[in-house]
């Protein structure tokens, strides 16, 4: 059986209402990646700026971190993300091993030490 450990949305500057949409089923995902700072005016994405959800308030009500650019990790899965060959990504999204477990706050003495991208 397969699971999907994380979400990349590109809903044109709608992605906090998708974010809304999981409801519940959000906690499953270990990481949510999604254009969520869209700045009005930008073509084909009409609409983006009638923000009525805040995505920040449902990921981090979730146990949700934000990592960089549009990259977040569910804190929940720590242990997940302690394995060496374990990340979240896209086509767009390229963030670092050691910036997750930064951002989680492993101390760098837990760190795997492989593909940290950081040398000791």
């Amino acid at each position: 059986q397969r699971r999907v450990h994380g979400i990349k949305i590109d809903a044109q500057g709608h992605d906090s209402e998708v974010v809304a949409g999981f409801g519940s089923f959000l906690p499953k995902f270990k990481c949510v990646i999604g254009e969520f700072d869209i700045r009005p005016g930008i073509e084909g994405y009409e609409g983006a700026e009638n923000k009525s959800v805040d995505y920040r308030k449902i990921l981090k009500g979730f146990g949700f971190k934000h990592v960089e650019l549009g990259l977040w990790v569910n804190t929940r899965y720590e242990k997940d993300f302690l394995e060496s060959n374990y990340m979240c990504t896209a086509w767009d999204i390229n963030v670092v091993h050691w910036r997750i477990l930064s951002t989680l706050g492993i101390p760098k003495s837990k760190w795997p030490k492989q593909n940290t991208g950081i040398v000791r």
